[in-house]
């Protein structure tokens, strides 16, 4: 009775001292043998660490028990350990997590697993427990209890019998997938297959994907049976690392999950057969490679004119030529050179991002928080000159719109970096970018500029050179001549298509692109309205000069096939030539009148006009000269509307602003199939440019954050205009 009572009582009285185990595998000798009887205690795993040996759920099968030493610690939330045999040369092709673990080791007892396996067998079991019970139950029958009692008192044979029962019934086999030597099974010794597997993969003949997620196929042979497959891979030719999925059996698909996000992966599989023979191969990063390229390539327009060959408009950057040093922009590394230098390509301080002296390891980055105006049309230059001696994958240039905490990426203006892997000493020469803000009005964001460096040695360098960053107030505007044409780039993968060559006409031109990357990546189509100038305009009028200018960045303009107006009058022809990038100015014999509209013609055909008023006290002229808007100049404040309907925005000029006023607020009254409507403003001092002028264009519509605008419809012929506590002022435009 009290072996019975002793039996319904243990389970709980057990659950937390040793469990018993056999040991039937060599992987953990010479400090536990081969049928060794070792004890587990049960343990928090949070407690475990580095060089504990555990006993563990088998991942293959969880009714087998193995018995490891805790290799290293991967993660504590949640638990992860990597494990190993210390008789095994590799670790193991898994990861043990914490509701795995069954408990730490804590003394064996050599060969005494011989025993108890051998007492786990019938045979075994009925001479070695049966047999003594029968003996004392003989011995209680024929009373010879005092005999017994002097050599092996009642209790305790009990207690030896209770004990032999519990140990041979509750320990159980514990092994590991060792199979240089032969394993132990109860008492029967058996050799394993010693061939191990053969696996492969097939990536389909697909070298890039635009999705993070996708399958890989495995398969793998064997003389005997293939346990499992597991998938290793490379980042960028970086350590291996396991991937977390297992495919069970001979083949299947791993459902791969770009762990490491954007980038170069390389792949390998490893089979082990179910007598735990593992696979060895030589890890080849080229064999099966994909590059994961889920960013659409970036577009920008490239003006092969001068730099400072385009109209600027008020800035909405504090500062951005470096010429006053760093004010207004924050630097967010700490590593790189990020200073200003001066530099002799542009003749002035620019900025630089990376190091031309050492590698830098990471990220140089700087950043300026910009806030733009509800209804204002605005674009974003900026020159750079980019050096690298390493390809892209490991050292590139970004430019980037992000959110104010800079984590979240709303636009990517630029991504550039060397793909050309067979010359390590690219340099871009300088380079004038231009993009269109109009999809950001009314939004604050950073404007972020950054160099990412990983190379390894001083051969490994990349740096830019930047300069002239500026978000204007203004649409782009050029000469007739000026260059433009599109620029596409994207690291992940090659360019498959973009926009067609860009082609100007005089006024208003409103240019698409985009480009689609080879991984099928489309980037959203951009618009940017360019507005062309002829070489020739009007420039400057005041009432007894009129001067042209020529706004050719190379060509001499033929003054005898232009002629002039003046209101009504006949045309006057005019002679000589004219520089360029010079002024010509016109003498006038009779001053011009109060209110005159004065047009320019070449063999006849009209290619400028204006019409100016008070020119008794003030002077008319472009800001800047020969492209930017008309303004008046050398009188107290004064505005100016000029329509661009035909792509429906307008330009608003305030001049003789050089001094601030009390009230520097501003709104334009308009109408459209909706009903009225109103843009309101501020001129802040710092809006104000050295002439006095603040001039800026408003776009007439809606605009997403993606970039897509749409223009008012129905629109009104009037504009009435009110800035400080001047007089309104209505603008009709014919339509």
């Amino acid at each position: 009775m009290s072996i019975f009572v002793f039996f319904v009582i243990s389970p709980s009285f057990f659950q937390n001292i040793p469990k018993s185990f056999v040991v039937v595998s060599g992987s953990m000798e010479p400090l536990i043998k081969s049928g060794s009887l070792v004890f587990v205690k049960p343990i928090n795993p949070n407690i475990l660490k580095t060089g504990d040996i555990i006993a563990f759920a088998s991942p293959n099968n969880s009714k087998d028990t193995i018995l490891h030493r805790i290799n290293l610690i991967k993660s504590t939330n949640p638990i992860r350990f990597s494990t190993k045999g210390d008789n095994n040369n590799t670790i193991d092709q898994w990861d043990v997590v914490d509701v795995g673990v069954i408990g730490r080791y804590q003394f064996s007892i050599p060969y005494i697993g011989y025993i108890v396996a051998l007492l786990r067998r019938p045979l075994g079991f009925i001479f070695g427990i049966c047999l003594p019970a029968g003996l004392l139950i003989i011995s209680e029958i024929f009373k010879i209890k005092n005999n017994l009692k002097k050599k092996f008192p009642k209790i305790i044979i009990q207690l030896l019998l209770f004990i032999s029962i519990f140990v041979v019934q509750v320990t159980k086999s514990i092994s590991a997938f060792y199979t240089s030597t032969s394993l132990i099974s109860g008492i029967t010794f058996s050799i394993g297959e010693l061939t191990p597997p053969e696996s492969s993969i097939d990536l389909m003949d697909i070298s890039t994907k635009n999705i993070h997620n996708f399958n890989i196929m495995s398969t793998a042979d064997d003389n005997e049976s293939v346990a499992y497959i597991q998938l290793y891979y490379s980042f960028n030719y970086n350590s291996w690392q396991l991937f977390s999925e297992t495919i069970y059996g001979p083949m299947g698909n791993f459902h791969f999950t770009s762990p490491e996000g954007d980038g170069l992966y390389s792949f390998e599989s490893v089979a082990t057969d179910s007598s735990g023979n593992v696979e060895t191969k030589d890890f080849d990063y080229y064999y099966n490679q994909i590059k994961v390229d889920t960013i659409p390539p970036t577009t920008n327009l490239d003006n092969q004119s001068l730099p400072n060959h385009i109209c600027t408009g008020q800035d909405y950057l504090i500062n951005g030529n470096f010429e006053n040093g760093m004010v207004g922009w924050q630097v967010s590394s700490s590593i790189g050179d990020h200073h200003i230098i001066n530099n002799g390509d542009l003749d002035n301080n620019v900025y630089i991002l990376g190091s031309e002296a050492k590698t830098i390891n990471g990220t140089d980055s700087f950043y300026q928080t910009v806030s733009l105006p509800a209804s204002a049309s605005s674009t974003l230059k900026f020159s750079y000159h980019f050096f690298s001696h390493d390809i892209a994958d490991y050292d590139h240039f970004n430019v980037d719109i992000t959110d104010l905490s800079g984590t979240n990426i709303l636009e990517n203006i630029l991504n550039f970096g060397n793909l050309n892997t067979d010359d390590y000493n690219y340099d871009s020469g300088w380079i004038t970018l231009s993009r269109s803000l109009t999809s950001f009005a009314g939004q604050t964001f950073k404007l972020l500029f950054s160099l990412t460096d990983t190379g390894s040695g001083d051969d490994y360098n990349s740096w830019v050179y930047l300069d002239n960053i500026n978000i204007f107030s203004l649409d782009t505007r050029v000469g007739e001549t000026s260059i433009f044409d599109n620029i596409a780039t994207d690291l992940g993968s090659d360019i498959a298509s973009t926009s067609s060559p860009i082609i100007l006409v005089p006024g208003e031109n409103i240019v698409s692109f985009s480009s689609t990357d080879s991984a099928q990546n489309t980037e959203n189509i951009h618009h940017q309205s360019i507005v062309v100038l002829p070489p020739l305009v009007l420039n400057k009028i005041s009432q007894n000069i009129i001067t042209l200018f020529n706004n050719s960045q190379s060509e001499t303009v033929d003054l005898s096939k232009y002629s002039y107006v003046i209101n009504s009058d006949l045309p006057i022809s005019l002679s000589g030539t004219l520089s360029p990038m010079q002024s010509f100015n016109i003498i006038l014999s009779t001053p011009i009148s109060v209110l005159s509209e004065i047009k320019l013609f070449v063999d006849g055909n009209l290619v400028d006009s204006t019409t100016v008023s008070n020119l008794g006290t003030s002077v008319w002229q472009r800001i800047v000269d020969g492209l930017g808007p008309w303004v008046m100049t050398n009188s107290p404040p004064f505005f100016n509307l000029e329509s661009r309907l035909s792509v429906s925005k307008i330009t608003l000029s305030i001049s003789g602003l050089s001094t601030t006023l009390s009230d520097m607020s501003y709104t334009i009254d308009y109408s459209d199939i909706s009903g009225p409507q109103q843009i309101y403003g501020q001129i802040l001092p710092n809006a104000i440019d050295t002439d006095g002028v603040s001039t800026r264009d408003f776009y007439l519509g809606t605009c997403s954050s993606g970039g897509t605008c749409v223009s008012s419809s129905g629109l009104g012929s009037s504009f009435t205009v009110t800035f400080s506590d001047l007089p309104p002022k209505t603008f009709i435009f014919n339509l």
